[in-house]
């Protein structure tokens, strides 16, 4: 066959065969890389959601409940050991103010012992002890306490008592309260037989129920008292305080500054006492 009878069959063939591959591409095209990747994308989403879930329990949870109630019986423990230190520390410093009072009022009474137990007064009576002994037998026997002087001259035994009040009411109320403290400890009844606590338990509301502003009885005139600069009755005349027992009498004429001491002090040995 001549060869230009089929260069146009063959040029109609592969004319016809492009167009056939034309149409197939156009009508059925490959999918994109995006189309591709998508089912990709779902299996890796598919993948995290199953990784986001809560992990089992652990296998040891009986072990962790123990641990847990160890740690609160050791917080527990440690709470009672803090309290307790707190009232041993509470305790301690009680103890210090105990023994502080115990030093002052040993002071105190040292200097008491120093001023006057050596004086002429308290050696006529026998002692300060004898004495004291016997004003408090008399106060609850009688309801009386009396100043004798005995041999002493009234400018000497004036001195004396102006001495005495003045010395009391300089003290402070932490001094009088460790003479309280003192005496309760050191000077028991069973010891020196003298009953402080029956004498302050009656004494002091004897003396708390006084009125130093009160009218009194002078010459047959009633007044207001007049007093030294130390609180005592200082009056020319004849003073009646028929209103009174001996004993309020007594401690009218020593007036409100001494007297108030005297409440402290009882006060005080009644609160640092045993009974």
């Amino acid at each position: 066959m001549n060869s230009r009878n089929l260069f146009p069959i063959v040029s109609l063939v592969l004319l016809i065969t492009t167009l056939v591959f034309a149409f197939l591409y156009f009508t059925h095209p490959e999918p994109s890389p995006t189309q591709i990747s998508v089912p990709v994308t779902r299996t890796t989403s598919t993948s995290s959601t199953s990784n986001s879930q809560p992990p089992p329990p652990p296998q040891n949870l009986g072990e962790a409940q123990q641990r847990l109630l160890e740690l609160e019986n050791e917080k527990r423990e440690t709470t009672l050991l803090l309290e307790r230190l707190s009232a041993e520390l509470k305790l301690t410093q009680e103890s210090k103010t105990i023994l502080d009072q115990l030093l002052l009022g040993r002071r105190v009474l040292r200097d008491f012992e120093k001023r006057f137990v050596s004086q002429p007064f308290f050696q006529q009576q026998g002692g300060f002890l004898q004495y004291f002994r016997a004003q408090t037998q008399r106060y609850l026997s009688q309801q009386e306490i009396v100043i004798d002087g005995g041999k002493l001259e009234a400018q000497e035994l004036k001195t004396f008592k102006q001495d005495l009040a003045t010395w009391v009411i300089t003290l402070s109320d932490e001094e009088i309260r460790g003479v309280a403290r003192y005496t309760a400890f050191f000077f028991a009844e069973s010891l020196y037989a003298i009953p402080m606590n029956l004498l302050a338990s009656r004494l002091v509301p004897d003396l708390a129920s006084m009125d130093f502003n009160a009218e009194i009885q002078v010459q047959g005139k009633s007044k207001i008292a007049t007093r030294n600069t130390y609180g005592e009755l200082d009056e020319n005349g004849r003073v009646e305080l028929k209103r009174y027992n001996p004993a309020q009498q007594f401690f009218f004429r020593r007036g409100p500054k001494v007297t108030d001491r005297v409440i402290l002090f009882l006060q005080s040995y009644l609160s640092y006492s045993d009974f």
